[in-house]
C-alpha cells in the first residue's frame, strides 16, 4: 500500500472511531508498527491528529481518560458516600440467592459487598477491596490471584486471567474510566483492566456496569465494549445528565 493509502486510511479510521492503535493498524495494513509510527508523527505534524502512547487520538488529549488522567481507586474512594451506597445497593438487588457473580475492581463493585456479604452467594473477584471489607462472610468468596497493582487494588495478569477463565458467573458487575454517549461506547485506561473485565464478561450471563455520572461523556484510551452490550447501566445522580438509554437506571440518594 502506496503512503498515500495508508494516510487516507488513517484518517478515515480516526474519524469513524476517534482513537487508533499502531498495532491493530499495522496488522491490518500488513505493514510495521514503525511504518504506522511515522505516518501517524506526519499527520501530527500537520496537525491532524495528537499522538498518545500506543496510538493516535483525533483532538485534544484532554478528551481521552489515560491512566495518567484517570483517578487511583484510593482517590476514587472519597466520592459521595451516600450516592456510591444507594448505586451498589441497587445492583446488589439484581442478585438472587444461590448465584455466582464477579465483582471488578473499583470502589462501585467493592461497595456492593456490604449487601452480599451475607447473603447464600458465591462471589469471585480480583478486587482487594472486597477482601479488606468481609468479616466471617456467610457468602463464599474466591479470590483471583495474579500480579497486585496497587493503583486499582486489584489482581491482574495472566495468572487472573486464567483464574477467570475457569469460571461461569450468572452476573458480572464492573465499574470503567469513561463512557461516551455519542459514540455508544465504554473505556478503560489501559489494556490490563481491559482484559480482566473482557474475560469476565464473556463468562457471564448477564453483565453490569456500575458508573459515577461524572463520568458519562468521557471517552478512554482503549475501548472496552459498546454501551448496548450491558444488560443495565447504574449511574449515580449528577446535574445536567444528559439523555439517556433505556439500559440505564439513574440511582437517587
Amino acid at each position: 500500500m502506496l503512503t498515500k493509502e495508508r494516510i487516507i486510511y488513517l484518517l478515515d479510521r480516526l474519524d469513524r472511531d476517534h482513537i487508533i492503535h499502531v498495532k491493530e493498524i499495522a496488522e491490518e495494513l500488513d505493514v510495521s508498527q514503525s511504518t504506522i509510527r511515522r505516518d501517524l508523527t506526519e499527520l501530527e505534524n500537520q496537525g491532524k491528529l495528537k499522538r498518545v502512547h500506543g496510538g493516535a487520538i483525533k483532538g485534544s488529549v484532554s478528551e481521552i481518560v489515560s491512566r495518567r488522567r484517570e483517578r487511583s481507586t484510593p482517590e476514587a474512594a472519597r466520592d459521595d458516600p451516600a450516592a456510591v451506597r444507594a448505586l451498589c445497593k441497587a445492583a446488589a438487588d439484581l442478585v438472587e440467592d444461590g448465584e455466582c457473580i464477579f465483582l471488578d475492581s473499583g470502589v462501585l463493585p467493592a461497595g456492593m459487598t456490604e449487601f452480599l456479604a451475607n447473603r447464600p452467594v458465591r462471589i469471585v473477584t480480583n478486587n482487594h477491596l472486597v477482601i479488606s471489607r468481609l468479616n466471617d462472610p456467610k457468602a463464599q468468596v474466591i479470590v483471583i490471584g495474579g500480579d497486585y497493582i496497587p493503583r486499582y487494588a486489584m489482581s491482574g495478569g495472566a495468572m487472573a486471567l486464567h483464574d477467570i477463565s475457569q469460571f461461569q458467573f450468572d452476573r458480572s458487575f464492573l465499574e470503567c474510566a469513561g463512557l461516551d454517549l455519542e459514540r455508544g461506547m465504554t473505556y478503560t485506561s489501559d489494556l490490563e483492566s481491559r482484559d480482566i473485565k473482557e474475560h469476565a464478561m464473556n463468562a457471564s450471563a448477564a453483565s453490569y456496569l456500575l458508573q459515577s455520572g461524572s463520568r458519562i461523556q468521557s471517552g478512554g484510551f482503549c475501548k472496552l465494549q459498546p454501551v448496548s452490550r450491558f444488560s443495565k447501566i447504574f449511574v449515580t445522580d449528577q446535574e445536567k445528565l444528559p439523555v439517556l438509554p433505556a439500559n440505564f437506571e439513574v440511582v437517587q440518594v
